[in-house]
């Protein structure tokens, strides 16, 4: 079943990307505690929300991958997403960034969620929390080798500083 699940997910993202098709195999994961395509599914699903009109979808479904890594998939029915705060998934990212035995694979799913939510927090034009997340982000990527992350994080860190006119920081992250 498992391996059913993840040939259908390629096969939709293949065939049409359709979003209801993908956040039904999103909850046939979890439903059989594949936690990890669950949260390679919900990433993906931010990004097909990566505009203005749709940030909340977005936003939902970066917090799900973010839980996910965090082994608090218990808490996932429950998540109240209007009224996390920035303050919640910092310390969510910073408690798994101190883990030191955490595993490569998990580390390339966090430094994936943590692309998302920088592209999120510069589409909401939370400028500073692109900065803050970037930060932790760039951090884990030099660890593990993952450039694109690494690029993604500059070029929206980047533009953020010059938002905020720190044009030094933009001019570093560039």
């Amino acid at each position: 079943n498992e391996d059913r699940l993840r040939a259908d997910f390629y096969l939709t993202i293949i065939q049409n990307n359709d979003t209801v098709t993908l956040s039904s195999l999103k909850k046939s994961a979890l439903a059989n505690s594949n936690f990890q395509l669950a949260a390679e599914i919900s990433r993906h699903l931010a990004q097909n929300f990566k505009s203005k009109k749709t940030i909340d979808q977005m936003f939902i479904n970066i917090i799900d991958s973010l839980y996910i890594d965090a082994g608090r998939t218990d808490e996932l029915i429950e998540i109240d997403y209007g009224s996390i705060k920035f303050q919640n998934i910092y310390i969510i990212i910073k408690n798994l960034l101190s883990n030191t035995k955490i595993s490569f694979r998990k580390a390339k799913s966090l430094s994936y969620t943590i692309s998302r939510l920088v592209e999120a927090f510069f589409i909401k034009e939370e400028y500073e929390n692109v900065i803050k997340v970037g930060k932790l982000g760039i951090g884990l990527n030099k660890r593990i080798g993952e450039n694109i992350g690494l690029y993604i994080i500059w070029s929206y860190s980047g533009a953020s500083n010059l938002f905020l006119k720190n044009v030094k920081e933009a001019q570093i992250n560039y």
